[in-house]
């Protein structure tokens, strides 16, 4: 009875190791093997960790030096993006935890993905002060808002061609 209950505790551990190892080293390692082929490069990430402590440091770089008078506000908000888009290109693949993001800045790429997520694009929910930011526009909006704001969208965007 004693080896039954040794067998069936160690399975369960072996089970939990291996589904941990899965989701955190295997998956996150095909995805950005995935994009290396398509010639989509980023920053290496840290296991579990990502790129989180990277891009917390360059927020906290930026915060301690004062911010000159210009409209080039791109370094100051978003550190990370203005440093790595000279690194990796418009395109870039960084890690939130074990979670891929996809900075996109090619316009015809975002209208793409602005008009088709739910189909290839899974939107990520933000942090509940970022609303306070973006307001109820197409970047928070998901269901039946979304689509009424894709509808607008779609028409807008086609008087441009």
């Amino acid at each position: 009875m004693d080896n039954f209950l040794f067998f069936f505790i160690f399975t369960l551990l072996l089970v939990f190791a291996a589904r941990v190892a899965y989701s955190i080293i295997w998956v996150p390692w095909l995805i950005a093997r995935h994009f290396h082929k398509q010639g989509i490069r980023g920053p290496s990430s840290h296991l579990i960790k990502g790129n989180t402590h990277e891009i917390q440091s360059m927020y906290l770089e930026v915060q301690s030096n004062p911010m000159t008078l210009c409209h080039d506000i791109l370094q100051r908000v978003t550190p990370f993006y203005h440093r790595w888009d000279h690194t990796y290109g418009k395109t870039i693949l960084y890690w939130h935890g074990s979670k891929p993001r996809l900075v996109l800045s090619n316009p015809d790429i975002i209208k793409e993905a602005l008009l088709k997520t739910g189909v290839w694009f899974e939107r990520v929910d933000q942090n509940p002060s970022m609303k306070l930011f973006y307001g109820d526009g197409i970047i928070m909006a998901k269901g039946e808002k979304w689509v009424a704001h894709r509808i607008i969208a779609n028409q807008a965007l086609s008087e441009l061609r």
